[in-house]
């Protein structure tokens, strides 16, 4: 089986890898790479090549220079390779402040494991020197892997089998944190941080601070008086608020401009990474919580991340896997964005696209549009709002761009291929920003794009448009805006709520990671709130209007849990810590649920059983409050399971 290049890699190497890499690099500077091995092979060394994978697994990361990127797609021991480099916005990268190298003190000795199961987060953002993230004067992370390839290192390397970024053990943060401590036993948390050059914690509220709170943090009742949180007696339980903590920072690149291939790679690395420290640490379990998510993708479960993470949680490798692992996933926040558009051809076999450019985005934006596999010969044509074709291809074509390689502002590569993960056929529309910061190069034009689809089958339907998330890091200082699909006046309106399930957590049930939503419980205090953009009315006991609830492409109908998430809609979301011991903040959004259900996992409670007795550790089974039989309304499928026992 030879493998092909993703449209993604065919439309870098037609643009010359503008945004791809480091303008200030050399040409040969190697890029960010994923794929999957044919079975039977594994690692190998080549010119310009770096890849890595654990023993008999079939997925690897990795770097490559552009030629030995090309050398690599068609290499018969190779199933599939994509690009998987962080975007780099047009406006001049932000300086990262690093302390000097005499206040950064000395790599200590790793110390032993205070707790029997290990919580992992993949994130942004970690306020080690947090007071709920201490224990007895030291930090309860004992391990900070900052992926970022510009972390100040000091003595520090990186972690051991990756060749990027800068890990810290718990005896280097306690060092931090000592070297900030004053006399009278205060801690100067800004100075830890600023000792260990870490940038991301600087700002007063991050994701990664908020979710530890959700996941590590003191169990505390939800602050809402409206709302009677259920609460199970744990008594004689695990106590995830003392266990140890490794965290996984995502590049400050990556968080200023989602790329989903780049963000799988280094989740997956992540990963790879905590389930090293387990082992060494001698952990008996590790949960990992990872809330960042995708809104394009295959969305039926064959995505390279989606197979990679499969093959990671698989029981039958337990045997191979000191640890025990469970990883838990947010189930997405794209259910109300105008992301998805399900569309059917005429009987003339013609299907359009419509969506909405925003203006000054000062970052690339992506739609994808999933064709089934077939013989017809797909033609294609791409309006801009002032109207006339600027690229007009014929399916499996070169890549079109519009209007020149050099001054690419839309780019379209339609490829017959498997790379992403499907046996459908996909289209790549690539935008350029529409508001470029420096004038380095020409913006894209604003309003409302139109892609034409010609000479499909005959009332052809199982057609499927995503548009790519754009919103990263909450600190970035890049402007973005969410391209949406819009509504064609005299025409159906194609902008669907299904089949937005993160499409990183598509796969089968059972198989993979635990796919994490929120609902509205039964004692939410308003009985009715209206979701604007479909004119209907979210209730009681069904899905947050944002959270995506399936089903897929695939066979996987709903999340595996949804969980309370919100206290109201003046009091949206959860509340929890920032990156400052005397800091709190609320957050919406799935991405609140995957940390809570992950502090289930560690205190021996699984939600997706319903009725279930709680196993405490070392005693006999509690009883679990039956949310099912306990909500007064019917439940919504779309759920999976509720779960009201935080």
């Amino acid at each position: 089986m030879t493998p092909r290049p993703d449209p993604y890699l065919l439309l870098a190497e037609a643009t010359g890898f503008v945004g791809y890499r480091d303008p200030h690099g050399a040409e040969s500077a190697a890029l960010g790479i994923c794929g999957e091995f044919v079975p039977g092979n594994g690692p190998f060394k080549g010119e310009g090549v770096a890849l890595r994978a654990p023993k008999d697994s079939l997925f690897f990361t990795g770097t490559a220079t552009p030629k030995a990127l090309r050398r690599l797609v068609g290499d018969s021991r190779i199933a599939r390779v994509q690009l998987a480099q962080a975007l780099r916005p047009p406006r001049a990268e932000r300086v990262i402040r690093k302390a000097p190298a005499r206040l950064r003190p000395p790599s200590g000795h790793p110390r032993g494991p205070a707790s029997k199961v290990l919580l992992g987060m993949v994130d942004s953002g970690c306020p080690f020197a947090h007071c709920e993230l201490r224990k007895g004067g030291r930090t309860r992370v004992v391990s900070l892997w900052n992926q970022d390839l510009e972390a100040a290192s000091g003595t520090c390397a990186a972690p051991t089998g990756f060749d990027y970024g800068v890990a810290f053990s718990g005896a280097d943060l306690d060092a931090f944190i000592h070297a900030a401590t004053s006399s009278d036993g205060s801690i100067d948390e800004e100075l830890c941080y600023r000792l260990a050059g870490y940038e991301q914690v600087l700002h007063r509220q991050t994701h990664g601070s908020h979710s530890l709170g959700l996941m590590a943090g003191a169990r505390r009742p939800r602050p809402n008086p409206d709302c009677v949180q259920v609460f199970a007696p744990l008594a004689d339980h695990f106590d995830s608020s003392s266990a140890d903590i490794a965290f996984v920072q995502l590049p400050q690149a990556l968080l200023d401009c989602v790329s989903v291939a780049a963000m799988e790679r280094h989740a997956l690395d992540g990963f790879r990474q905590i389930l090293d420290v387990a082992k060494n640490g001698d952990y008996e379990q590790v949960v990992i919580s990872f809330g960042y998510e995708s809104w394009v993708g295959p969305h039926d479960g064959t995505s390279w991340f989606e197979r990679a993470v499969a093959e990671m949680c698989n029981p039958d490798r337990e045997s191979q896997r000191r640890p025990k692992l469970k990883l838990v996933m947010a189930a997405g926040n794209s259910r109300n964005r105008r992301a998805h558009a399900a569309i059917s051809a005429d009987a003339n076999g013609q299907a359009t696209v419509q969506w909405h450019v925003p203006p000054g985005n000062e970052v690339p934006t992506f739609l994808e549009v999933w064709l089934p596999a077939g013989p017809d010969k797909v033609h294609m044509e791409l309006t801009p709002p002032t109207g006339g074709s600027v690229i007009t291809s014929g399916f499996g074509e070169a890549p079109q761009i519009w209007p020149s390689e050099k001054d690419a502002q839309m780019c379209l590569a339609a490829c017959d291929e498997h790379a992403l993960g499907s046996a459908n056929r996909v289209v790549v529309v690539r935008a350029s920003p529409t508001h470029n910061w420096d004038g380095a190069q020409g913006a894209v034009a604003h309003g409302i794009w139109t892609l034409h689809l010609k000479r499909l089958a005959s009332n052809a339907t199982n057609i499927h448009a995503y548009l790519g998330r754009v919103q990263g890091d909450p600190n970035s200082a890049r402007r973005v805006y969410q391209p949406e699909f819009v509504r064609r006046w005299g025409q159906p309106d194609e902008r669907d709520r299904q089949y937005t399930l993160n499409g990183h957590a598509c796969g089968d049930k059972g198989k993979g990671a635990v796919v994490c939503g929120v609902f509205y419980p039964g004692d939410f205090p308003y009985a009715q709130i209206r979701d604007d953009l479909t004119n209907t009315i979210v209730a009681r006991g069904q899905a947050a209007a944002y959270s995506g609830s399936g089903p897929t492409r695939g066979a996987r109908q709903s999340p595996d849990v949804s969980l309370p998430m919100e206290d109201g809609i003046y009091r949206a979301g959860t509340l929890s810590f920032g990156t400052r011991s005397a800091s709190v903040w609320r957050m919406s959004g799935t991405s609140t649920a995957a940390p809570a259900a992950a502090r289930l996992y560690a205190d021996g409670i699984d939600p997706t059983i319903p009725n279930a007795p709680i196993q405490s550790r070392g005693s006999k089974p509690l009883d679990c409050p039956p949310p099912m039989a306990a909500m007064p309304h019917k439940p919504d499928p779309a759920l999976g399971q509720e779960v009201l026992n935080l």
